[in-house]
């Protein structure tokens, strides 16, 4: 039997916890946390596009998340695909706003929330390291020798829990690898993980985390300075733009950012993928006889239910907009999920289907903002699924166990998802 390499066998055999990636968003009506879509469109009925929620009250239910920490500031939520993508291109108007959540966690130039002119500096230096090109090199050696033994795994042992046992593994170890993590390191990075991304329930925990994740950062860059390797940090160490380069601060942000970018999306969005396929009646059958619709059904699937239901912006002054007057200052949730299912642009949808013409949901945003780690999220969601099909062409749900809920407002995934081979 061939020797696995170090990083593969304590990625096999580090103690990654999957209970922080259960949905909870304290406080919110299970009836909106199964079907927050449903909910948005029945007040947009009655209130347009713009939604007021004042003190994180949203058509009379609370929804504790949107409330702002500054006191009496207007609050909506955007909804409607044509809206929305309005809103998301419009950097003038309306601007990132994680003052009050992830940037102090992450760190001043937490490229998310940063607007222009500076953020155009900022995403052009990263993109740099963290382009198709670049994050294909990084992962080539990584991904499938990972992926290929969680599944071989999972077949051996007749089946297994996926959200656990993959979605919550690969994203940890395959961002490990690409910041050049010793393997010994898997498990406390996900421990970290974990607690910044906690933020909304426990503050104080998360800055801790944060402070400990930045040290870590640290001793790793200090030794990609002496030493460089193949890895992403050695890439955004080298990375300038008209002579500029990120400073040491830049690039633990940056890694600190990886978490809701490249483990909490990836996570939630392939438990959702998985879930999906073996839910819906004769979809994975559907791709064991044709492969080729995999990045089609990925797409497809987080299109239905995206990871990222809703994203945070502000307005920078009185704004008129889907026939409301919007003041300055607003808090301005943004609505993925429920633009990603307006009935009144998507044909049938609250189904997946595979027939869609591409390239259209706002799954990862839209403009500038794109999210950064779509790239990587794409190809470990795709290359995943991929191996999954030729290792375990039986895979299918346990009859004996719950089936898999998709839940959550502000982020959307199953807890669980029980299979057999």
């Amino acid at each position: 039997m061939m020797h696995k390499p170090d990083w593969l066998e304590a990625a096999l055999s580090a103690p990654i916890d999957a209970g922080f990636f259960a949905t909870a968003e304290g406080g919110v009506d299970a009836a909106i946390l199964a079907d927050p879509q449903g909910y948005l469109e029945s007040l947009r009925q009655q209130e347009g596009d713009f939604i007021p929620a004042p003190e994180g009250v949203l058509g009379g239910k609370p929804v504790p998340f949107l409330q702002s920490p500054v006191p009496g500031r207007p609050t909506f939520v955007a909804t409607g695909y044509e809206t929305l993508k309005s809103v998301l291109v419009d950097d003038r108007h309306f601007l990132q706003d994680y003052e009050f959540s992830l940037a102090p966690i992450m760190g001043e130039t937490l490229i998310s929330g940063l607007n222009p002119p500076v953020h155009a500096k900022y995403r052009a230096l990263v993109s740099k390291a963290f382009g198709a090109k670049s994050i294909s090199a990084l992962t080539d050696e990584s991904l499938e020798p990972l992926v290929t033994a969680l599944l071989e795994r999972i077949a051996a042992q007749g089946g297994g829990e996926l959200v656990a046992d993959l979605a919550c593994r690969i994203p940890v170890v395959i961002l490990g690898q690409l910041i050049g993590l010793p393997p010994t390191g898997y498990d406390r990075f996900a421990e970290l993980a974990a607690r910044i991304m906690a933020f909304a329930y426990h503050w104080d925990d998360a800055m801790a985390a944060a402070a400990e994740l930045r040290e870590l950062v640290l001793g790793l860059i200090e030794a990609r300075r002496a030493d460089p390797q193949g890895d992403l940090l050695s890439h955004l160490l080298a990375a300038e733009i008209d002579g500029e380069r990120l400073s040491d601060e830049d690039v633990v942000t940056f890694a600190r950012a990886l978490i809701p970018a490249g483990i909490e999306t990836t996570t939630r969005g392939m438990g959702t993928v998985f879930a999906a396929l073996l839910s819906q009646p004769g979809l994975y059958q559907r791709l064991l006889a044709d492969a080729s619709l995999v990045p089609v059904a990925v797409e497809e699937i987080l299109r239905w239910n995206g990871p990222a239901q809703m994203i945070p912006k502000k307005t920078s002054i009185d704004v008129e907009i889907a026939g409301r007057v919007v003041p300055a200052n607003a808090s301005i949730w943004c609505a993925l999920g429920h633009a990603n299912r307006d009935p009144q642009f998507w044909d049938r949808p609250t189904e997946i289907a595979l027939d869609r013409p591409r390239g259209r949901s706002l799954t990862f945003s839209n403009g500038a903002h794109t999210c950064i780690g779509n790239v990587l999220a794409r190809k470990e969601l795709e290359g995943t699924v991929q191996l999954a099909l030729r290792i375990l062409p039986k895979l299918r749900l346990d009859p004996q166990a719950q089936a898999p809920q998709i839940q959550g407002v502000l982020f959307r995934s199953p807890d669980r998802c029980a299979v057999l081979v």
